[in-house]
């Protein structure tokens, strides 16, 4: 039986690139701040992705949600879907429609008692320059509960943000009424 891995593989035409990134932008919060905007946004890659990891107060005990906005757009334009598992075997999802933003449930964990590193979540946007499109998004993360025995959580999900405008700026805020 040929792997489903390698029949995939095979059938591109060329290697697909590795490593090849190119940084717009980046930086480290010193302080605790509302949101990041990121603005000015060029149109010429062929989609964007965030690297977020990091700490972040907590509302919800645990970790809470970061929220992403295009354009400054906080209108009902957002739908957003996810599903994960934690270490105690349980698994939970959700899907939601006409949002205020696209929310990476997942967020950022608080507490570096348990989690030295900060908590990675990668988002990936793409269509973002395309006008005959809606944006699409993907994330995957995960967090470090609030003490041992909480555990881990790890999410994946996606969702669009339902406009054709090119995105020329996006915003990441904590949910939920917490800085970043």
């Amino acid at each position: 039986m040929t792997p489903i891995i390698g029949t995939i593989a095979s059938s591109f035409r060329a290697a697909p690139a590795v490593g090849n990134y190119e940084s717009i932008s980046s930086g480290v919060l010193s302080s605790n701040t509302a949101s990041v905007t990121i603005s000015s946004i060029p149109s010429t890659y062929e989609y964007l992705q965030l690297r977020l990891v990091g700490f972040m107060p907590s509302i919800y005990g645990e970790s809470d949600p970061i929220s992403i906005r295009f354009n400054g757009d906080s209108g009902a334009n957002y739908t957003f879907q996810y599903y994960g598992a934690n270490n105690g075997g349980s698994f939970f999802s959700s899907a939601q429609r006409a949002q205020t933003r696209y929310q990476v449930l997942s967020g950022i964990s608080y507490n570096s008692t348990y989690n030295d590193f900060g908590t990675p979540v990668v988002v990936n946007i793409y269509e973002y320059k395309n006008t005959n499109k809606y944006t699409y998004l993907n994330h995957s993360g995960g967090t470090t509960g609030f003490s041992a025995a909480a555990g881990y959580n790890f999410e994946v999900g996606s969702g669009a943000w339902i406009s054709t405008s090119t995105v020329t700026s996006l915003t990441i805020a904590g949910d939920g009424g917490t800085d970043l």
